[in-house]
């Protein structure tokens, strides 16, 4: 069994303290083998919560690769999740496509949805997303009534602020 890598090239000798303290090695040290870096990274903590669990994703139109707290995005999920709760409202798959079924188009820039390119990540299959009208952090309830479909770029544009 191999042992652990050792980190005597890294500038303090020891890892960070801060949360994104930079993680570089010492002038004329040997490059870092991957099982080492692996270490490192993650050892880095989250400016949010100091935790040290992070996931990885990768852009599909940019190809860059970034990394997110794994405890703050569930954080995030369930917030979301307990809006929709509070805030009321549901709606089911039927009706959901019944609507879709009602629009041959999106509502806000009038483009068939055969006119609107592809999503850049192919893994989503359809160039319309669900919308809500009146979002749920501000209040908007889960019901079929304030849902719309849009196509993905209305949805973005719509989310930036523009």
């Amino acid at each position: 069994m191999q042992s652990p890598p050792s980190l005597l090239s890294w500038r303090s000798g020891a890892l960070p303290t801060r949360p994104n303290q930079s993680l570089q090695p010492t002038r004329g040290s040997a490059s870092t083998s991957g099982i080492e870096m692996e270490f490192l990274l993650d050892q880095k903590r989250c400016s949010k919560c100091g935790l040290s669990q992070f996931g990885f994703w990768t852009s599909s139109s940019s190809g860059r690769v970034a990394r997110y707290c794994v405890p703050c995005r569930n954080a995030r999920r369930e917030t979301y999740n307990d809006r929709k709760i509070q805030n009321g409202g549901s709606h089911t798959r039927a009706q959901w496509l019944a609507k879709l079924a009602a629009c041959d188009k999106c509502p806000r820039c009038d483009r068939a949805w055969s006119e609107v390119p592809p999503r850049p990540n192919k893994r989503y299959r359809n160039t319309w997303t669900k919308d809500h009208i009146i979002p749920l952090f501000r209040g908007g309830s889960d019901d079929i009534s304030n849902i719309q479909p849009l196509c993905y770029q209305c949805q973005f544009r719509k989310n930036a602020g523009a």
